[in-house]
């Protein structure tokens, strides 16, 4: 578990208050709304509120060396397989 602090960025965009604003991302909490960016590490576990083409690498969860799209819709009650959750 310790090996996946390496891939959590320092920093990342939430929407505060109506304003973009930076911050660390162990200030990160529930109700934040993150920009995520192609090419972007994922900061948290997250729900995808709005998308446009969005796929994301879990092979270092999973194993599977493709790209898995992301939705907005709620279509899995299972979490790894669920296409509106990113980690």
């Amino acid at each position: 578990m310790a090996s996946f602090k390496n891939y959590i960025p320092p920093k990342c965009r939430v929407l505060r208050q109506g304003e973009l604003v930076t911050v660390n991302t162990s200030a990160i909490v529930v109700g934040d709304i993150v920009e995520v960016i192609s090419g972007m590490r994922i900061p948290a576990d997250m729900r995808v509120l709005e998308c446009n083409n969005l796929y994301v690498d879990n092979s270092c969860l999973t194993g599977e060396s493709l790209e898995l799209e992301r939705l907005t819709e709620h279509v899995e009650d299972k979490p790894l397989e669920a296409k509106n959750l990113m980690f």
